[in-house]
């Protein structure tokens, strides 16, 4: 059985656009499905509804989760975003973790296309095509 997204209530909280990304932009990066990272948010923690809506990924846990630090994801999902743990999946992500909930606007542009390679990840820029 799935466990309910409220089981995990730090993910993503506090909720900031440049730590979420859609679960379609998440299986891209995890080169997976769209119900695999629906079904990992259920499982893992990884993304939550947000307002009860459409549901959003935390590009940090799922990192934490495609690497298989499990002691990064508990710390994250305990509400941990200070301890060098954690902290470092920010900086990978270049989220300073003291703007969490308050990004500057020149920063709330994100990446568009994400890879995966073994274990690392990589943000790749891309322009937007129509």
């Amino acid at each position: 059985m799935i466990a309910p997204e409220e089981n995990f209530p730090n993910c993503l909280t506090p909720y900031d656009l440049r730590e979420a990304m859609s679960p379609a932009d998440a299986a891209t990066m995890a080169n997976r499905s769209e119900r695999t990272i629906l079904n990992w948010c259920n499982s893992h923690g990884i993304g939550r509804r947000i307002n009860g809506g459409k549901w959003a990924v935390s590009i940090v846990a799922l990192a934490m989760l495609l690497d298989g630090n499990r002691t990064a994801l508990k710390a994250y999902l305990a509400g941990d975003r200070a301890s060098h743990l954690v902290e470092a999946y920010y900086a990978r992500f270049g989220i300073p973790v003291a703007e969490l909930g308050n990004p500057p606007l020149k920063n709330r542009a994100k990446p568009e296309i994400f890879a995966h390679s073994g274990k690392t990840l990589q943000i790749v820029q891309g322009q937007r095509t129509a």
